[in-house]
Parts: C-alpha cells; sequence; structure tokens
C-alpha cells in the first residue's frame, strides 16, 4: 500500500502508525513529523522519496500557528519526548532521514535500515540550542547500509547510547559530535569502506567519546576522548546492556520492516 503525501502528515500524541502485516511505503516530496508532541510510536513502515516542496505548511486545524518550511527530512522530531521509531526502512530524501531537534528528549531508534542518503540522523538543533543538554537518545539495532554516508548519528549536546548497530562501508564518517555531546558507543560492528575513522568533530568542546566491545573491521577505527568508558559521565548515556556485537550483523539482518507470512 503506497500513500503520496500531499503535506507534512503531523502526528499528535498517543498515536501507533503500526505498518505490521502489510507493505507500507510513504513516497514522495513530503514526510512525516512529530512536533510538540508526547508517547508516538513509529513502526514498520518505508519513507523515501521526500523532497523540499515550495511555500510554508500550515495545519489543517487552527490550534497550531504557520510553521517554517519542510526542509525535505523523511521523520522530523521537534520539541517531543517519549518517541519511538522502529523496524522503518528510510531512504533517498533531500536533506535528513532522520532528525531529532529542538529539545527532543527520550528517544528511542530501533531496528531500523537506513540507505542512499548523504545525511542519516542529526540529534540536537544547533550550537545555539543549549536546551538539547537535556536529551537522552537510544539508536540501537540499526543497519547503515549500503549509500549511507554520515551522521549515523551526529549528535549536538545531550547523552547518547549508539549501541549494537551495523555499520557498512560509511562514505564520509559514522558516529559524529559538536557542542560537547556525550557519546557511549558499545557493541557495534562496523565495517569499513575507504574512508576509515568511525568518528568527526567539529569543534575544540570535545565532550565525552568512548568506544566499549565495538568490532571494527578493514581497519575502521574510533577516537575517543574525554572521560574514561568507566565514568559515571556515562550514565545517562547508557540505556540498556548491550549484546556482544558479533551477534550484530545476523540481528540486524531483520532490521527495517517486518516481513511476515
Amino acid at each position: 500500500m503506497t500513500f503520496v503525501l500531499k503535506e507534512e502528515l503531523l502526528i499528535s500524541s498517543y498515536k501507533t502508525i503500526d505498518g505490521r502485516g502489510a507493505q507500507i511505503l510513504f513516497n514522495g516530496s513530503w514526510g512525516i513529523v512529530v512536533e510538540s508532541v508526547t508517547h508516538v510510536i513509529i513502526h514498520g513502515i518505508h519513507v523515501t522519496g521526500c523532497q523540499r516542496p515550495p511555500g510554508y505548511f500550515s495545519a489543517n486545524y487552527s490550534s497550531m500557528p504557520k510553521r517554517s518550511k519542510f526542509d525535505g527530512d523523511g521523520i522530523k522530531i521537534v520539541e517531543s519526548q517519549h518517541i519511538w521509531v522502529d523496524h522503518c526502512r528510510i531512504s533517498y530524501c533531500a536533506d535528513g532521514l532522520l532528525d531529532v531537534t529542538v529539545s527532543s528528549n527520550y528517544i528511542s531508534v530501533t531496528n531500523n535500515y537506513f540507505e542512499h542518503n548523504r545525511k542519516v540522523m542529526l540529534m540536537g538543533h544547533s550550537p545555539s540550542w543549549v536546551a538539547d543538554k537535556q536529551m537522552q537518545a537510544t539508536v540501537a539495532f540499526n543497519y547503515f547500509g549500503e549509500g549511507a554516508m554520515e551522521r549515523m548519528p551526529r549528535c549536538r549536546y545531550g547523552n547518547f547510547h549508539v549501541v549494537n548497530n551495523y555499520y557498512w562501508e560509511w562514505g564520509v564518517y559514522a558516529i559524529g559530535g559538536s557542542s560537547a555531546p556525550t557519546i557511549y558507543s558499545e557493541g557495534n560492528y562496523f565495517i569499513a569502506g575507504d574512508a576509515k575513522e568511525v568518528t568527526r568533530r567539529w569543534d575544540n568542546s570535545t565532550g565525552n567519546w568512548c568506544s566499549v566491545n565495538d568490532i571494527f573491521l578493514n581497519g575502521a577505527y574510533f577516537i575517543s576522548s574525554g572521560e574514561p568508558k568507566n565514568s559515571t559521565a556515562y550514565d545517562l548515556a547508557k540505556s540498556f546492556k548491550a549484546l556482544a556485537a558479533h551477534r550484530i550483523p545476523k540481528i540486524t539482518s531483520q532490521s527495517g520492516p517486518l516481513k511476515l507470512p
């Protein structure tokens, strides 16, 4: 079943998009927006082809003001809490595949398949938006595949558990950050292509970055900085007990929408 959106699809609080048992494709210029809401689940869908349509989008109900231009993200999470994106496939978008910004918190991005896009995932709005220091996000059991170039994720401020993901030959870097994020990379499976370094930083406020029980193949390497991996500085960035990294290729082979009988 294919949906071609004529405007952004706005999700309200306490809602679930559940694509289990069907092949659900959102294909076209517009993407999914989760803004100023709480407790949302997006599960089991494929989002592709989001562009930057001209003009502004206005909500269908008068309680929300006219908002800024849509920038071509597949799924955009803004100023929202307790959001779970699980078993989705996202590709070929004009900007990012998945962006989480503007004081969003308690975010889980799990079991997804990301492919064919330069910018994959942004966590944190801008260097001036210091309120993102509160952000806690888990990025787990995702497959970052063919044509995924950078931002897997790219973090500003906040606390991030990047755990049990599969990374296949990123084009520029895999995990990036600025504005002193805390990044706990654990049990991931990194296979380098031409680009070998997993990490990239943009400023001198390096924050805390560590690698714990990751597997690095074909020359891949991670540059740690800040507090050592056993420091309490990482407490807010730890969300669950990681699985052994050697199990990740098999586990992430089920990433993306589930194929049910």
